[in-house]
């Protein structure tokens, strides 16, 4: 069976008993002051696990949002540049005469082309990792308000119930 732990109103010890005892009257042993055993939990214990869930449950869905988010941005970025990569190769492949494209046989074009796709590339995942990131702080706060007020109404209803 599970503890209810409570305070002595008499000299502030903490109490911790078998959940059998609820409602019952017993002896703080500190100042032998009756205390009665509460039936309900206090409104701050139930407060607190629910506090420590909600930001658990926050996280997680921010996580799970934010990796949604970079698999639907980075995938199809990527192979928008891959595929202008390979437009550009078969131009340069292509145009054996053409001064307006760099040819990639040569080691300056392709040491400059390589570095364009390393930008392009790069530019992807910063967009998917900024797009990522915001979807996770907006999903994290969307979940942790509305698990915040539910958590403030849970807390009221349990202080209503200790008052009857």
């Amino acid at each position: 069976m599970s503890n209810v732990m409570f305070t002595c109103p008499e000299c502030s010890q903490h109490i911790s008993c078998d959940e059998s005892y609820r409602g019952d009257q017993l002896q703080c042993p500190t100042c032998q002051h009756e205390v009665t055993v509460p039936r309900l939990d206090p409104p701050n214990q139930v407060r607190g696990s629910f506090r420590r869930m909600h930001i658990v449950v926050s996280l997680i869905a921010g996580f799970a949002v934010a990796l949604t988010c970079w698999y639907v941005v980075v995938p199809p970025a990527m192979l928008e540049v891959n595929s202008k990569a390979m437009d550009e190769i078969s131009k340069s492949v292509t145009s054996t005469n053409r001064s307006d494209t760099p040819r990639l046989d040569s080691s300056e074009g392709l040491a400059a082309f390589q570095a364009r796709q390393d930008k392009a590339r790069a530019g992807v995942a910063v967009r998917g990792f900024s797009i990522a990131s915001a979807a996770f702080v907006v999903t994290a706060l969307g979940c942790g308000g509305i698990l915040f007020l539910a958590s403030k109404r849970k807390a009221r209803s349990t202080q209503e119930e200790t008052h009857i």
